[in-house]
């Protein structure tokens, strides 16, 4: 299953989450996401609870926040990093929707990415700078 059929199979309303991680750049046909990562706020994040997606703490170096997790996909309550400062309501206000669906912007995403400090992460970046230079765009 594709992203985008991922992400519709979970019949969220549009304006109280959005789409980021790898799956931003499958959409852009970049490469291909294992999971779905969504970024939601406490509405979604209680239904999302309810239909028994599992609570655990996020913890990388400089981020800590309430996550939940099923099937291999997570829902964030933010992605605030260290160096990385953006609400939640910004990020759904600017959303690209494609197909019916809200994704992180790819611009956006690439100065979130720019901030993390992991060798794939890194390698993402190199993936969609690449994307931009080849005009694909």
């Amino acid at each position: 299953m594709d992203a985008i059929s991922r992400i519709k199979s979970l019949n969220l309303p549009i304006g109280k989450y959005i789409v980021f991680g790898s799956s931003v750049m499958e959409v852009h046909g970049i490469r291909k996401a294992k999971d779905v990562d969504l970024i939601v706020d406490k509405d979604v994040y209680a239904e999302l609870k309810r239909r028994g997606w599992k609570r655990y703490w996020f913890f990388k170096r400089v981020l800590t926040c309430k996550a939940l997790k099923k099937e291999g996909n997570e829902a964030f309550s933010h992605i605030k990093w260290k160096n990385y400062r953006v609400e939640n309501d910004e990020l759904f206000k600017n959303a690209e929707i494609i197909d019916g669906v809200p994704f992180m912007q790819l611009e956006e995403y690439l100065r979130y990415k720019r901030c993390l400090p992991r060798a794939k992460d890194k390698r993402d970046v190199e993936l969609i700078e690449a994307y931009f230079a080849s005009g694909r765009v």
